[in-house]
């Protein structure tokens, strides 16, 4: 073997088992349909050295919230023992401890037409939803957990790869080479079977046998049967816990770095970003080496070296290429010959930050790019760009050219072909303004959807200077649920104190004509020895707070609770280290009426924590510095305001401190004074963010009105000076 094969892949290599079946399938057959049997089934993936497990139950998700149930009470033990001094139980510490070595994601193996398994692995923060997506695939309560229920089924594969797309699930085709597969029953599909193979909602195949694999691969590189996204060839046990059968037996590695195995929101948002660029990311049956990786990559366009001023200009027009072209990666560190030779440089960190400074400083708007760094001999680094097809058409910084990709080459773009590139940007990017499906609203919204067409230049701006909130706020956290049960801890007065122990939201719509707290998030005290919380709920430091119905808020408090009632709020604790804006100026911006108003009308609500809206968020970008500098001020004289009220209400509070002086004429003038005052002065900030915006985004006063009018439709209040429509 040569030395080439022996240099290992860096990065943190996870062992999934993608397709695990729990008792919660009829046909299992382990140790145990109750709890027994789940932790049984967790103790057989620790020993097998597996990470990560996707509960894959039959048309069903049942097992995997029975497993969410057992954690949730063995460490809600564990923290009741914790407070009052008591030892705990070596059972209990073990099967904690299982918790802890291997995650679980929810998924399920679902039973489509014509006689097809799918394997769909949900988003953990959508939990919720999973059950309504089963029940309109077809599968009530009562039918859940059996395999031979496809005659309940009402979806297709195409059907069921849009519903899946469109609530941000991954699906992989299960077991494609044997029964139920979709290689062995598509094989006399004809034309729906390249459709079936080309859907870019299909991420992934599992496979049994090496040779199917390679078979299936082959045809993919036929012209009939070409993707923008590549797809990922996985292996997973199929476990059913029968006695001829070990959990792991076949897995997948993926690569995923810098992430916290329970971490689940983190980890699946990895997961699926690995699984769209499977020759660096993911390897099935082993882990790779490095020469497999690169061998993987012997197709893709190569610079030898950045340090080549020619090599340098076609690794920018590559960029460019991909960006308004295709996804794609592209090489650093290969000859014209083929040869792998590496790029000579003093450190790994150098080399990066040298193709990072490219990478942003050459191509306008910024291409959305993934880098990867491989060290290959000595001070030798190999380099891979994932470029990310971009929404809008990329240009050269220095000379404004416009390059697209042409039989792997970067080709210069005529105006005819630039044109016609700007269409259907165009026709993608706002179909979703269609008022079709918007008639059907409430008579009140009306008015808010004769517009379509003139918003557009709206749109157009906003779009260009901005990019999607998933690429500026890392992956969210998700806050605790307030129930009836742990109420009663919580000790809140008024509107909440200056400080306090845990952050305590209600569903709450982004704006209200008088908010007592428009930025602040309300903090309250809570009785430790009545309710004690998980220390997942505990945060630190600069955060963005999203409650459900679209309330957003800022803390900075260290070690602080966040909580809201009913449904878990969203917590954004990190910034992408490319985005050089920080917490306060985002904020500043979500509390705009810009911002809402793209939520409500291009989204489709400004309830901003559902998932697939806040993702989609457009955020500020090329922020000059007049500006920044201006959105934070607002945002601290708002938040010393909110101070000053919450302290002045507390000192009415307590002067006043029984429920028969609080119902009297003098407390109730004196209260509604201070709120009055603080209101005024709080609107007339918050109207100073919006036109900040309005500015930045060069608005006209006619865009503006348009803009507030629908606000004001939606019922949401606005607090700028009135715009002509005219």
């Amino acid at each position: 073997m040569s030395k080439e094969a022996k240099i290992e892949v860096p990065g943190n290599w996870l062992r999934i088992d993608f397709h695990v079946h729990s008792p919660c399938s009829f046909d299992f057959q382990g140790i145990g349909k109750d709890e027994t049997g789940y932790i049984w089934l967790l103790e057989q993936a620790k020993t097998a050295g597996l990470d990560v497990l996707a509960i894959t139950d039959h048309n069903d998700i049942a097992g995997y919230l029975k497993l969410i149930e057992i954690e949730n009470d063995l460490r809600r033990t564990k923290r009741t023992l914790e407070r009052t001094n008591s030892e705990i139980p070596e059972s209990v510490a073990k099967q904690i401890a299982l918790f802890d070595d291997v995650a679980i994601l929810p998924a399920v193996e679902l039973d489509v037409y014509p006689n097809l398994h799918i394997l769909i692995l949900f988003d953990p923060q959508k939990t919720d939803e999973i059950s309504a997506f089963l029940t309109s695939a077809g599968y009530s309560i009562d039918v859940r957990g059996e395999e031979n229920s496809s005659k309940y089924g009402k979806w297709n594969l195409d059907q069921t790869l849009q519903e899946a797309e469109k609530i941000g699930a991954i699906t992989i085709a299960a077991h494609v080479d044997s029964d139920k597969g979709l290689y062995e029953a598509s094989k006399k599909w004809g034309q729906s079977r390249i459709s079936a193979f080309c859907n870019e909602c299909l991420y992934g195949m599992e496979f049994v046998n090496p040779v199917s694999r390679d078979q299936i691969e082959n045809i993919l590189t036929t012209p009939d049967y070409a993707r923008n996204s590549k797809l990922a060839f996985i292996q997973s046990s199929d476990f059913h816990g029968k006695s001829n059968q070990k959990i792991g037996e076949r897995s997948t590695y993926v690569r995923m770095d810098d992430v916290e195995k329970q971490d689940k929101n983190e980890l699946f948002q990895l997961l699926k970003r690995a699984l769209r660029n499977p020759d660096e990311f993911i390897s099935a049956p082993g882990r790779p080496e490095l020469q497999a990786i690169l061998r993987r990559l012997i197709d893709k366009p190569s610079i030898e070296n950045i340090q080549n001023e020619f090599e340098k200009r076609r690794l920018i027009q590559l960029i460019c290429a991909y960006s308004n072209t295709e996804d794609g990666t592209i090489i650093i560190g290969r000859n014209a010959k083929g040869n792998w030779t590496g790029q000579t440089d003093h450190s790994e960190k150098e080399f990066t930050e040298k193709i990072r400074t490219i990478i942003e400083t050459s191509v306008t708007p910024r291409p959305l790019s993934n880098l990867q760094v491989y060290p290959y001999y000595g001070n030798n680094y190999v380099a891979t760009i994932r470029i990310r097809k971009h929404s809008q058409i990329c240009a050269l910084r220095d000379d404004d050219k416009v390059y697209i990709l042409k039989s792997g080459k970067p080709i210069q773009a005529s105006s005819k072909e630039i044109i016609d590139m700007a269409e259907s940007r165009f026709i993608e990017r706002y179909s979703h303004l269609s008022i079709t499906s918007r008639l059907s609203e409430m008579s009140q919204k009306l008015v808010g959807t004769e517009d379509s067409i003139d918003i557009l230049s709206i749109v157009r701006k906003i779009d260009n200077n901005t990019l999607p909130l998933r690429s500026v706020l890392m992956s969210p956290a998700m806050g605790a649920i307030i129930n009836n049960e742990n109420i009663n801890a919580i000790e809140i007065e008024g509107n909440g104190d200056v400080d306090g122990s845990v952050i305590t939201l209600t569903n709450a719509r982004p704006r209200f004509d008088e908010h007592y707290l428009r930025v602040s998030a309300p903090i309250a005290k809570h009785n430790s020895d009545k309710l004690s919380f998980d220390e997942k709920f505990s945060f630190s430091g600069e955060k963005i707070i999203i409650a459900p119905g679209g309330g957003v808020y800022y803390d900075n408090h260290d070690k602080i609770i966040v909580a809201c009632s009913v449904y878990s709020p969203l917590v954004f604790t990190k910034i992408d280290p490319n985005y050089t804006l920080g917490f306060k100026f985002i904020i500043a911006f979500l509390k705009s009426s810009v911002a809402i108003w793209y939520a409500e009308r291009c989204l489709g609500s400004h309830d901003i924590r559902r998932v697939t809206i806040s993702r989609s968020l457009p955020i500020p970008t090329n922020v000059d510095v007049d500006i920044l500098e201006t959105a934070e001020k607002l945002v601290d004289e708002i938040l010393f305001l909110e101070k000053n009220f919450l302290t002045e209400e507390k000192k009415i509070f307590d002067e006043f401190s029984t429920r028969e002086t609080r119902e009297t004429k003098e407390f109730k003038e004196i209260s509604t004074n201070l709120i009055k005052q603080h209101n005024d002065k709080a609107s007339q900030i918050v109207g100073n963010l919006d036109v900040l915006f309005y500015s930045f985004f060069g608005l006209s006063s006619k865009e503006i009105g348009m803009i507030e009018q629908a606000m004001k439709s939606s019922g949401i209040a606005t607090f700028s000076e009135p715009h002509n429509l005219e």
